[in-house]
């Protein structure tokens, strides 16, 4: 399967962004890693939304009151049953002691306007952006004249640069800079907040904007125009009126946390500096954005296969039917754009909302760690982005202190306690209701991807110096907070299961989000977690000389650990403690942890539990779920090999909550049965495009330490393909294959030391090595299985071919 067709890596619409009153939910999506710039696409008036990582604004932050005295209480209360009462003691106490803090949100940094003079109708309309290059394209015809925008964020010279052409002296418009615009409530607040200290205006061949955040430090933008013998005339409000011309060049630098004196001096400097034109700049950016799109790669469809169809056309096809590989591909392949373009080492992580968030007061726009953030970096390892969690890991580690202070003054307790939500400037507690003020899980669950980190590159210097310390505060607070029962084994209570309630405790209030007594115990994602964390610890004590009583104490601890609870109809409990119910009608399936993303769990070895475990899923009640957990869904179930149930829920994603542009939504809108129906409320949220990223590379790889499965999960739709150095712990691995004619083929590369066992799917037959050390292993399943060593650079080479498809 060849790649000769550029339109794979392209989304090609017919339209603009046109969602009413959210104009922004639709624009085109690029950006440098900082920089978003999120493009509408309209002929006459333009707006390119741009946004800066690192500019928040809107919180709170409060002194953190002691109230650990209400653990007492709440175990207490939870001992007599008492779970109504014990749910709200230490939120209310919070309350009741004058405790606020409001998590910080995103702010859109400003509006580029460009208003062409031509007023005619148009043709030929296209709004394309190339994921290859984070080049965005709007394209039409005047009559004769073909008029062109494109424009990137210059991942290299940290600079929007955007190229207008057209006919002779047909390429006239004005631009300016503005204060980003909503047509809500949030806007107005803004208006009134900068009325004082925005300051916008033009000279010679410069515009300006500035405006003074709550933290008393500048944002704003600078823009040159450069033309060749063409009129450029600075207007008020900052417009700048270019006459005469067929062509223009238009440079802007963006500045956050500044002083506007300073950095308008600064980057009107560094702009007339800039002597290069459009492809030279655009040259030196696409080699470093390509760099990291191309470190892995997958194709699905065939050439001839619909690569060339609009996005509105797949979408229309999908809807109510099948993805087509097509689609399929193209989701991948825009979610790593996405990733590339939202965060970069050295910038913020990626945000739910990405760079592209349009609104002042953007609902769930911080990082939330109960799945939202943890999902959209699953795909980053096997999809060979690594060097792009080092955000991740500094945005934590950076709030240590915070979490601290959460473990000491809310449950008494030393090591570190994550609040699932936290912001740039904020990891105290916040959000004080129950369902976020008692869960515990959070430190566990990102230790997880500080573990696969190091993983991933075996950089020791890294795990002894990031990963480690992390991980040994994560456990000191869950050592402090197990409690052991009146049977021996260990118990964890409070205990949520983000965001759920059981079944027995709920109550009409929040039914719909099921926050309504969310306080439990036993919850079996926090168990699985703390197995995990524990084991991963005992895994590097040795390599880390950590201290013989510490991993005595976890190994005690371990062997306390309850086993997991099967209910009466035969699924894993959500809860383990006895008398508490099930409840089916939610999106998160928190209790599946151990099977994904964890991997507690060995099928072969108790197919039993295996099955009490996919029988959980299933049973959830398709309106209860969201977008991102239609893509957890996704996910679980190429873990389980469940190919076409797996693939199924990608569907569902597609036509309940898939915009044209490609973002994905937390919920369909219109009623049809799909998702919670929620009205008119439907946020963006690009969780679920990511992990939809990664539910594909969990169908065509499966990898551990020990082990790589090849097409474990592999749906039928998908008869051929290939995918290029996805990797695995040590190495990285490409391979082809063609079920039809019932052949594969493929090579692994070891960057390190390589040790594992292979495993080629029985349909393909028996296969030939002919490069690298290899060994037959015991057959899994009917499933052949060979043993690789591979010495750091060395390759194993094979290919199957059964002869006929199975």
């Amino acid at each position: 399967m060849e790649c000769r067709n550029r339109n794979r890596h392209k989304l090609i619409l017919k339209t603009p962004a046109s969602w009413n009153g959210d104009t922004w939910r639709e624009a085109l999506a690029t950006g440098n890693g900082e920089i978003g710039l999120g493009v509408y696409g309209g002929v006459k008036d333009e707006t390119i939304l741009i946004n800066h990582g690192a500019l928040w604004h809107w919180g709170k932050r409060s002194k953190l009151p002691d109230v650990s005295d209400t653990l007492g209480k709440t175990r207490f209360l939870l001992d007599q049953g008492n779970y109504a009462e014990a749910n709200r003691v230490s939120s209310q106490e919070l309350i009741d002691r004058g405790y606020i803090a409001e998590l910080y949100t995103p702010c859109p940094l400003a509006d580029l306007r460009i208003r062409m003079q031509r007023e005619e109708p148009f043709r030929a309309y296209r709004r394309i952006l190339d994921m290859e290059t984070g080049e965005v394209e709007v394209s039409w015809h005047h009559g004769k004249d073909a008029f062109r925008r494109r424009l990137f964020a210059s991942r290299t010279d940290d600079l929007i640069v955007c190229e207008i052409s057209g006919g002779p002296h047909a390429a006239d418009f004005d631009l300016w800079p503005d204060l980003h615009r909503t047509g809500g409530p949030d806007e107005v607040r803004m208006v009134a907040e900068a009325e004082q200290t925005r300051l916008v205006g033009a000279e010679g061949t410069i515009s300006r904007l500035a405006i003074r955040n709550e933290d008393e430090t500048d944002f704003g933008l600078v823009i040159r125009v450069v033309t060749d013998n063409s009129a450029v005339r600075a207007g008020e409000a900052g417009v700048l009126q270019v006459r005469g011309t067929s062509r223009a060049l238009i440079l802007a630098k963006v500045f956050v946390k500044g002083e506007r004196e300073d950095r308008f001096r600064e980057l009107t400097a560094e702009l007339e500096a800039v002597s290069e034109d459009y492809d030279a700049l655009f040259t030196r950016h696409t080699a470093a954005h390509r760099a990291l799109y191309r470190t892995a790669n997958l194709l699905l469809a065939e050439e001839g296969e619909g690569l060339n169809a609009c996005n509105e056309q797949l979408l229309l096809d999908s809807y109510g039917e099948e993805a087509s590989p097509v689609l399929l591909e193209k989701l991948w392949r825009f979610s790593r754009h996405l990733f590339i373009s939202g965060t970069r080492e050295g910038a913020q992580p990626f945000a739910l909302y990405g760079l592209w968030g349009g609104r002042y007061d953007l609902c769930w726009s911080h990082h939330m760690a109960n799945i939202n953030i943890q999902m959209m970096y699953w795909h980053a390892m096997t999809g060979g982005l690594v060097p792009l969690m080092e955000p991740f890991l500094r945005y934590y580690t950076g709030h240590m202190e915070d979490f601290r202070e959460n473990a000491r003054k809310l449950f008494g307790q030393t090591g570190i306690c994550l609040s699932a939500g936290s912001t740039p400037g904020l990891g105290l507690a916040n959000q004080v209701v129950p369902v976020i003020t008692n869960w515990i899980g959070g430190a566990g669950w990102i230790a997880r991807h500080f573990y696969e980190t190091w993983q991933y590159t075996g950089d020791d210097a890294l795990l002894r110096e990031t990963v480690l310390p992390f991980l040994l505060e994560a456990a000191e607070f869950y050592e402090g907070y197990l409690v052991p029962g009146d049977d021996g084994l260990l118990r964890i209570y409070p205990s949520v299961s983000p965001e759920n309630t059981p079944g027995n405790l709920v109550r009409g209030e929040f039914a719909h989000m099921s926050h309504a007594c969310p306080t439990a115990q036993d919850a079996t994602m926090d168990h699985a977690i703390i197995r995990e964390l524990f084991t991963h610890l005992l895994e590097i004590g040795d390599r880390c000389g950590l201290p013989m009583e510490r991993t005595a104490r976890w190994q005690e601890l371990l062997s306390k650990m309850p086993p997991y609870r099967i209910n009466r109809e035969g699924a894993v409990c959500e809860w383990m403690h006895d008398g508490l119910e099930d409840f089916y009608y939610h999106r998160h399936i928190s209790h599946l942890y151990p099977v994904f993303p964890g991997r507690g769990i060995d099928g072969e070895r108790d197919p039993a539990l295996l099955e009490a475990f996919e029988w959980a899923v299933d049973l959830r009640i398709l309106g209860g779920q969201s977008g991102w957990s239609l893509a957890q869904m996704a996910n679980v179930y190429a873990r389980f090999g469940k190919a076409e149930k797996a693939v199924a829920c990608l569907d569902i994603l597609c036509s309940a909550g898939l915009l044209k542009n490609f973002f994905t939504l937390h919920n369909d809108w219109r009623g049809m049965g799909m998702t919670l129906d929620l009205g008119d409320f439907a946020p963006v949220q690009l969780d679920a495009l990511l992990g939809c990223a990664n539910a594909l590379q969990e169908m065509l790889l499966s990898v551990s330490p020990e082990h790589i499965h090849l097409l474990p999960t592999c749906p039928e739709r998908f008869r051929k393909g290939r995918f290029v150095d996805f990797r695995f712990h040590s190495g990285r691995i490409s391979l082809v294959w063609d079920s039809e004619a019932g052949t594969l083929e493929g090579v692994l590369t070891a960057e390190r030391e390589t040790d594992l066992i292979l495993r080629i799917p029985q349909r393909y037959g028996l296969a030939c090595f002919t490069e690298g050390a290899c060994q037959a292993a015991p057959e899994r399943n009917g499933d052949s299985c060979f043993r690789v060593l591979l010495v750091a650079g060395a390759q194993c080479l094979f290919h199957c071919d059964s002869g006929a498809p199975v």
